[in-house]
C-alpha cells in the first residue's frame, strides 16, 4: 500500500493494479485496510496518496453500506477538482448493494450529478453485474429525460444505448429491441445495431461453451 523509497512511475502503477485486483476478488485483507485507510482519510487523520487514492475508493464503494456511501458522497461534494468527482463518481457505481446502486441512478439525473457526468455513472454502473439490469430498467423508465438530454449530440446517447450490449439472452435481445422500435434514437441507430448484433453473439458463445466452461470450473471447486 505505501510507496518504497525510490520507487518509478511503473511500480506505483503495478502497486495500484495488484491492490486493486486483489480486492476485486474479494480478498479480505485488502478490503479489510482499504476500509482502515479510508477511514482515516475522511477523518483528517490521514491523506490517502493520489496514486492509490482511486483503488481505495473502488474497493470500499464494492462492499459499502449506508454509511460509507453516504461518506462517499460528503467527498464528492466537497471535493472542487472535477478529476476527484469523476474519480469518486466512478467509485460509487461499483457498489455490490442493489438498493445503494438504484440511489446512485436516480442521484445521478438530479442536481447532484453534473448533466455530463451522467453518462458515465449510468454506463459504468451497467459495467458492474449487479446493475446492469438495474441501469437497463433506469433507461428504459428515463429514455424521454436522457434522449432530451442528450439526443442531439450523439456520442453521449450511443454510450447510453450501448450498456445494452452486455446483454446474452434472447428474451433479452427481444426486450431491447421491442424498446427502440418504440423509442426513436436516431442519432444511436447503428449503435442499436450493434447492440442487437453483440446480444445475439453474447447468446452463441453461451450456447457453444457454457457447458465446458462450467465444468472446467467446477473441476477446479472441488
Amino acid at each position: 500500500w505505501d510507496p518504497c523509497p525510490g520507487e518509478a512511475h511503473l511500480d506505483a502503477l503495478r502497486r495500484s493494479i495488484v491492490i486493486g485486483r486483489y480486492g476485486a476478488y474479494g480478498d479480505v485483507g485488502t478490503l479489510d485496510e482499504s476500509r482502515r485507510r479510508f477511514n482515516a482519510h475522511i477523518s483528517g487523520a490521514t491523506t490517502l496518496p493520489p496514486d492509490i487514492r482511486g483503488v481505495a475508493f473502488n474497493l470500499v464503494a464494492q462492499v459499502a453500506d449506508r454509511n460509507t456511501y453516504d461518506a462517499l458522497w460528503a467527498l464528492e461534494k466537497e471535493a472542487t477538482l472535477h478529476e476527484e468527482k469523476v474519480r469518486i463518481l466512478g467509485a460509487l457505481t461499483r457498489a455490490h448493494d442493489k438498493a445503494l446502486l438504484s440511489d446512485l441512478l436516480e442521484r445521478s439525473i438530479s442536481e447532484d450529478v453534473r448533466i455530463q457526468d451522467t453518462p458515465l455513472v449510468i454506463v459504468q454502473t451497467a459495467n458492474n453485474t449487479e446493475g446492469r439490469d438495474l441501469s437497463w430498467d433506469f433507461v428504459k423508465k428515463n429514455w424521454d429525460e436522457l434522449n432530451r438530454r442528450y439526443g442531439q449530440g450523439g456520442f453521449a446517447i450511443m454510450r447510453i444505448v450501448g450498456l445494452a450490449a452486455g446483454f446474452s439472452t434472447l428474451e433479452r435481445e427481444t426486450e431491447v429491441r421491442e424498446f427502440f422500435e418504440t423509442h426513436d434514437a436516431p442519432s444511436a441507430t447503428r449503435t442499436v445495431q450493434q447492440v442487437l448484433e453483440s446480444i445475439r453473439l453474447n447468446c452463441r458463445w453461451r450456447a457453444l461453451n457454457l457447458e465446458s466452461v462450467g465444468s472446467w470450473l467446477a473441476r477446479r471447486t472441488k
